[in-house]
C-alpha cells in the first residue's frame, strides 16, 4: 500500500513537472525589440531642442550657416503647385534634419523650425518630424507631428507630409531618407545650338544626382525653370557667338558638371505668310496665326523663329486700305508681307420704328459706322464688347446728329451681333447686373446666387437660338465664369429655365445649381435679381 501511494506521489510530482513546464512553454513572450542600427539616436526625453518654446527657434541658430556647414543627418524634399489662376509652377520644400536634432525647412520663402526623433518609448525606430514654428508663429497651434512612412524606392526611404497655410490648408507630400553627400552629377540631352537672342533653354535636358551611397535621381526640364530648384545653371551668354560651356551646381555644394552650346550669328529672316490671314476687316485685331517666320543661321541652319519675339510695324485697320505691308523686324533684320483691308457689311434683320425688317450696317472705320433701314441712312458711331465667343456692336448716336429724328433713334434697335464669315447680323440683348446695395446681399455676397467678389457681370440674350449667356469674372482669377442657358421672358422678367452648356469656370468653381435664375430686365438694359419668395419672407 505504502509502494502504491509513493508511485502515486512521484507521478503526480513528475506530472506537475511536466505541467509547469508546459505552462512555461505556452505563456506570453518577452517582445522582441528590433535591433536598432541608428548611429544618431533621439526621443523627445534626449532631443535637447524637445523643451524650447517655439519663439526660440528662430533665433537659437545661425540657419543660413547651418544649412551650408552642420552635419544632416536625414534629409527630405517635395513640391506642390497650386495652379492658381493657370499658373502651374512649383514651390519646392527642402527640409534637413541635423545631427544635433533640429529641424529646419524651406518652402520657397517661408520656413518651417523643430525638431526630429527616431526613438519611441519603447526603443523602436520610428521617424517622426515634430514642426514646432512657422515664419514667425507658432506652427499649427503647438501641435503637430508628422509620423514618417518606409517606402521602396531607389532614392528615397521614407515618405510624409507637411501642412503649409499660408492661403490656406495645403498638405505638401514630401520624401527622404538618411543624408548621403552628393557625389556626381551626369547631364544628358538639352541644348547644344542656339542663335544670339535665344533665351537659355533646359528643353530635352536630364540631370542625374548621384549621392555617396550609390543612389541616384534624375531631375527634368519640368524643375530647372524653379527658382528654388536645387541644380542651377551659369556660362551662358546669348549676346556672344561662339562656343559657350554651360556650368550645371548643385546648391550648397562644389559639385558640379558641364556641357557645352553653341551660340550662332543670323545671317537674315524670312517668311511665308500663305497659310496666314492677309484680308482683315476694318476694326480687326492682327492675328500671327498662321505666319512662319525663319531665322537663317550662320552655321547653315534655318530654324523657327516665334512671333513673340519679332515686332511688327505697319499695321492699321481704322479704315480700310487696298493694299498694306507689314514689316516684321527681328535683331538687326527685317523681312514683309501684305495684306488689305475691307469695309465688311452686315445684313439682317431688326426692330426699328414701326417694326422690323432689313438693316445693313457698314464698318467704315473703327469707331465709326453707315447703318440702312427703313429707306434712311445714318452714320453713327460704335463700340464692341466680347462676350464669351462672341462681339456684340453696341450703336451710338454722335452728338449733334439730325439724320435720324429722335423716334426714329428711340424705335432702333441698338446692339447687334455680327457674324465675319457670313456676313450676316442678329439682334442682340446685354444686360449689366450692376452691384447690390447691402440689404439686398445674401450672407454678404457682393453678387447674390454667384458668391465670391466678382466683376464684369453680364447677361448676354441671343433671341435667334433663345439662349441667355451669363457671365461674370472674379477679381482674383484669369477666367471668367460663363454658363450658356435656355431662358423665357415675361413682361420684364427672365428666367433661366436649363443649361445648355458651362463655357468657361475659372473663378470658384461655380455651378448652374448657384445661380440666381431670376432677374427683372430694363430698358436702359439692366438687369436687377428678383428676390425669391423665401428671402422676402425672411426679410
Amino acid at each position: 500500500m505504502k509502494k502504491k501511494l509513493l508511485l502515486l506521489c512521484s507521478l503526480m510530482i513528475v506530472a506537475l513537472a511536466v505541467c509547469s513546464l508546459f505552462m512555461i512553454g505556452c505563456g506570453p513572450k518577452e517582445e522582441e525589440v528590433p535591433e536598432i542600427t541608428e548611429t544618431v539616436r533621439y526621443s523627445e526625453k534626449t532631443n535637447p531642442y524637445a523643451e524650447l518654446s517655439w519663439k526660440d527657434y528662430k533665433d537659437i541658430d545661425d540657419w543660413g550657416k547651418k544649412q551650408k556647414e552642420a552635419p544632416i543627418y536625414y534629409q527630405f524634399e517635395g513640391s506642390y503647385s497650386e495652379a492658381y489662376g493657370g499658373n502651374y509652377s512649383r514651390t519646392f520644400l527642402y527640409m534637413n534634419c541635423y545631427e544635433d536634432g533640429s529641424l529646419h525647412a524651406t518652402f520657397g520663402n517661408e520656413n518651417y523650425y523643430g525638431f526630429w526623433t527616431n526613438v519611441d518609448r519603447r526603443g523602436r525606430t520610428n521617424v517622426v518630424l515634430h514642426i514646432v514654428r512657422y515664419n514667425d508663429r507658432e506652427y499649427n497651434s503647438g501641435v503637430y507631428e508628422s509620423v514618417c512612412e518606409s517606402m521602396t524606392h531607389d532614392f528615397y526611404e521614407y515618405s510624409s507630409t507637411v501642412i503649409w497655410d499660408s492661403f490656406g490648408t495645403r498638405t505638401v507630400l514630401i520624401s527622404g531618407g538618411h543624408y548621403s553627400p552628393v557625389k556626381s552629377l551626369e547631364v544628358s540631352g538639352g541644348q547644344t545650338k542656339a542663335m544670339v537672342g535665344d533665351d537659355f533653354s533646359t528643353k530635352g535636358l536630364k540631370v542625374t544626382v548621384t549621392r555617396e551611397d550609390g543612389k541616384s535621381i534624375d531631375i527634368d526640364e519640368q524643375s530647372f525653370p524653379q527658382s528654388d530648384c536645387r541644380v542651377k545653371f551659369s556660362g551662358y551668354d546669348s549676346t556672344t557667338e561662339g562656343n559657350h560651356e554651360i556650368t550645371v551646381t548643385y546648391i550648397n555644394t562644389e559639385v558640379k558638371a558641364t556641357y557645352n552650346c553653341e551660340v550662332f550669328g543670323l545671317s537674315g529672316i524670312s517668311v511665308d505668310a500663305k497659310e496666314a490671314k492677309t484680308t482683315y476687316y476694318v476694326g480687326d485685331a492682327f492675328d500671327t496665326k498662321g505666319l512662319a517666320i525663319m531665322a537663317a543661321r550662320n552655321d547653315g541652319e534655318t530654324v523657327s523663329l516665334a512671333a513673340n519675339r519679332c515686332t511688327f510695324e505697319g499695321f492699321d485697320t481704322t479704315q480700310a486700305t487696298e493694299k498694306q505691308t507689314i514689316t516684321i523686324k527681328f535683331a538687326d533684320f527685317e523681312t514683309s508681307f501684305d495684306i488689305d483691308v475691307v469695309e465688311p457689311t452686315f445684313k439682317g434683320e431688326a426692330n426699328y420704328e414701326g417694326g422690323k425688317g432689313e438693316v445693313e450696317l457698314k464698318l467704315v472705320t473703327d469707331k465709326n459706322c453707315e447703318i440702312k433701314f427703313n429707306g434712311k441712312t445714318a452714320t453713327l458711331n460704335y463700340s464692341t464688347r466680347k462676350i464669351a465667343d462672341q462681339t456684340v456692336y453696341n450703336l451710338a448716336r454722335p452728338q449733334g446728329d439730325t439724320s435720324l429724328t429722335d423716334a426714329e433713334w428711340n424705335g432702333l434697335h441698338k446692339q447687334f451681333m455680327c457674324d465675319k464669315e457670313t456676313l450676316t447680323l442678329s439682334m442682340a440683348m446685354v444686360y449689366t447686373i450692376p452691384d447690390f446695395p447691402q440689404s439686398d446681399r445674401a450672407d454678404n455676397e457682393p453678387m447674390p446666387g454667384i458668391g465670391g467678389n466678382t466683376e464684369q457681370r453680364v447677361i448676354f440674350l441671343d433671341a435667334e437660338k433663345g439662349e441667355a449667356t451669363i457671365s461674370y469674372k472674379y477679381w482674383y482669377a484669369e477666367h471668367t465664369d460663363t454658363f450658356i442657358c435656355k431662358y423665357t421672358i415675361e413682361e420684364d422678367i427672365l428666367t433661366f429655365t436649363e443649361l445648355v452648356k458651362v463655357v468657361q469656370v475659372g473663378g470658384n468653381g461655380s455651378q448652374y445649381s448657384n445661380l440666381h435664375k431670376t432677374w427683372r430686365i430694363t430698358e436702359d438694359f439692366m438687369a436687377y435679381r428678383v428676390p425669391l419668395v423665401s428671402e422676402e419672407n425672411a426679410g
